[in-house]
This record gives C-alpha cells, structure tokens and sequence, in this order.
C-alpha cells in the first residue's frame, strides 16, 4: 500500500516504481477481509493485512523491507504469500 512508503516531497525512485503500478481502492470487501485477516493472524496493522489481502487474490509477490507480519498473516490464513526483502 501506498500509505507505508509514502511521505511527500520528491521522491524519484519511489515516483518511477509507482509508473508501472496499478492502483485498486480498499472497498467494503477488502476492508472486512483485512480486518478479519488481523484477527486471525492476532496483528494490528491493517495495512498489512490489505497488502497480503490483495497480494494473495492477484497472485502477487510483495516487496519489503519487514516482511515478518506480511508471513504471518498469510500463514494465519492458511495461503503461500512470495515476499522479496528489500
């Protein structure tokens, strides 16, 4: 999500990663299945919950630099989630 490495200003290499980006919004749907997602996997940080959410239904790798919520929210719900640190 957009949210947890955005902090305005210039920021070059982030503005040409998000080029080639497709951005989807965080409906109702999405919005109780990370919310769900949290209390399973007994975490706080719904941003994580909606990353794994979406990256899970599209068949996505994450890239990160903590990847250890990210795993432990997928493993809670039973899914392989591919996540690269960075």
């Amino acid at each position: 999500m957009l949210a947890q490495a955005w902090r305005g200003g210039p920021q070059a290499a982030l503005s040409r990663l998000l080029a080639g980006c497709r951005f989807e919004a965080l409906d109702e749907a999405g919005s109780r299945a990370a919310g769900a997602a949290c209390a399973r996997s007994r975490r706080a940080d719904v941003v994580d919950a909606s990353v794994v959410i979406g990256a899970i239904a599209r068949e996505d790798a994450v890239f990160t630099s903590d990847p250890a919520d990210l795993v432990a929210i997928a493993k809670a719900l039973d899914e392989q989630l591919v996540v690269h640190r960075v």
